[in-house]
Order: C-alpha cells, then structure tokens, then sequence
C-alpha cells in the first residue's frame, strides 16, 4: 500500500516524477560499482537491477 501511494503521488504529481536516460542510470551503476544483471528499458521507465 505505501509503495503504491508513492507511485501514483510521483506519477500524478509531475514536479516530484523524474525521467532519467539509460545512460544516466548505467553511469550510476558504474560509478557505484554494481554490475547491472538485468536492464530493460521501456516507456513507462528503466526497470535495472544489480549486484556489489
């Protein structure tokens, strides 16, 4: 329930949603120093996860 309140508030709110480009993020992972194990982009956003 509270995950979904945060999502509809940053969907609904557009001065709190953030888009990001996949090189934004990939560069996050890389500064990090996580390797990316799964990245799908699509249009509603980045779906990424990853491993220390």
């Amino acid at each position: 329930m509270e995950r979904s309140v945060g999502v509809n508030f940053d969907w609904y709110y557009p001065k709190y949603a953030y888009r990001h480009t996949s090189e934004e993020v990939k560069r996050w992972y890389q500064q990090s120093k996580i390797k990316i194990t799964h990245f799908q982009e699509i249009e509603s956003g980045i779906s990424v996860t990853g491993k220390k």
